[in-house]
């Protein structure tokens, strides 16, 4: 993440970014994404989705730190968003 989306938005010179993460865990990769945010003074819009409501709750308990991030337990395969409502998706160790 912080070779490669982390460097494109810094490369775009974005001020806000969205960005949702497919599978998002306990929402570690999330929380990096929100401290770079924060570190570089841009405004960010963070969701995450996990099938797992264990992992949806782990990563809304990091929204007291970070509260640009909220999860939601859903199906990877149905997406209850809008096409083209993030300018990121990602998806990390989503397969394993």
């Amino acid at each position: 993440v912080k070779k490669s989306l982390l460097r494109e938005i810094g490369s775009q010179e974005l001020n806000e970014f969205s960005i949702l993460d497919v599978g998002c865990g306990s929402g570690e990769l999330l929380k990096i994404i929100a401290e770079f945010a924060l570190r570089s003074g841009r405004k960010a819009t963070l969701a995450g989705i996990d099938l797992n409501p264990i992992s949806a709750a782990a990563t809304n308990s990091l929204s007291l730190s970070f509260p640009e991030m909220n999860a939601i337990q859903g199906d990877a395969n149905k997406l209850p968003f809008a096409d083209g409502c993030f300018d990121y998706v990602i998806s990390s160790l989503f397969f394993h």
